[in-house]
């Protein structure tokens, strides 16, 4: 077999072989614990960052529950009427979840 071709063959398995061996220590749950706790250690050195004033949160709470008189699942029409409320507010996105 030349020489060239060795090399080529060589270099491929060992690139496998790094490729596999990485998937195999990305998967162990140690290593997901260590990235997690360095994350918590990066947030906790930056600290907190002020809320945006450009988001606002509208929640369905209990008191929303008892003001509306009605049960969850709210009809359609409720959320209707919210979106129109919160488009006449000057809201560029709405996202429900």
């Amino acid at each position: 077999m030349p020489k060239l071709n060795t090399q080529i063959l060589s270099a491929a398995l060992v690139a496998i072989a790094a490729f596999g061996i990485t998937q195999i220590l990305m998967n162990l749950s140690f290593f997901a614990f260590i990235e997690l706790k360095g994350l918590d250690l990066l947030f906790t050195l930056r600290g907190p960052l002020p809320p945006s004033e450009d988001i606002v949160i509208v929640a369905i709470d209990e008191p929303s529950m008892a003001e509306m008189g009605r049960q969850w699942p709210w009809p359609r029409s409720v959320h209707a009427q919210l979106i129109q409320k919160l488009n006449q507010a000057g809201a560029r996105v709405i996202g429900f979840d």
